[in-house]
């Protein structure tokens, strides 16, 4: 077997260009849905009737499994949560630290680092016609109300250990944020396939 030198050393110099442009790639998809979720927990409505916020996380979230994939989408939401119980101002109302997690939206935010990844898996990688990727949208549409559903039952159940175990309090206080979010999935839905056209 003969080695072509020169050939060998142009095609190592592409293996590694390409896994810069890769890692790099990676990099600023995660910090730029870190930066979103800050975003998102800027645009904030409080609620009378309930000590969870509104706010646009939930859309980036979904967003997030939707594009990133699971690897990528749960280091975006991993770095969030990690700025904020670090004592970085990042969580919706500018407070931080763990002290927040535990608190009303804490079973909210927990999910988030969970649910872009079950997005991203049973999305799958979809479908490339034309040099162009399509996802299933019967997939894309299970998926996000499968994320949906994750969000609810995870903020729900903590919520229910802060009202010592009164399940249907916790249900009654997390049940107005559940048709916003359908809304925010449908959105989701809606401008997905339109940024994959860009």
């Amino acid at each position: 077997m003969r080695f072509n030198v020169r050939k060998d050393a142009v095609a190592i110099a592409r293996i590694r260009e390409f896994d810069f442009q890769d890692a790099l790639f990676a990099a600023q998809s995660v910090l730029a849905f870190t930066g979103l979720m800050i975003l998102g927990a800027k645009m904030r409505v409080l609620l009378p009737f309930s000590p969870v916020p509104f706010t646009m996380q939930v859309f980036f979230a979904l967003l997030a499994g939707v594009l990133l994939g699971p690897g990528m989408a749960a280091a975006s939401q991993a770095l969030y949560l990690a700025l904020g119980a670090a004592g970085i101002p990042v969580f919706s109302g500018s407070v931080a630290g763990l002290a927040y997690l535990m608190g009303p939206t804490g079973g909210y935010l927990i999910s988030f680092l969970f649910v872009p990844q079950i997005v991203a898996r049973i999305l799958g990688r979809g479908v490339t016609i034309n040099g162009k990727t399509e996802i299933n949208r019967v997939r894309m549409i299970l998926a996000l109300a499968v994320g949906v559903a994750v969000i609810h039952l995870m903020g729900i159940l903590h919520l229910c250990t802060l009202t010592g175990g009164r399940l249907m309090t916790a249900f009654i206080m997390g049940l107005p944020f559940i048709p916003a979010d359908v809304v925010k999935a449908i959105a989701v839905a809606w401008i997905t396939p339109r940024l994959m056209k860009r």
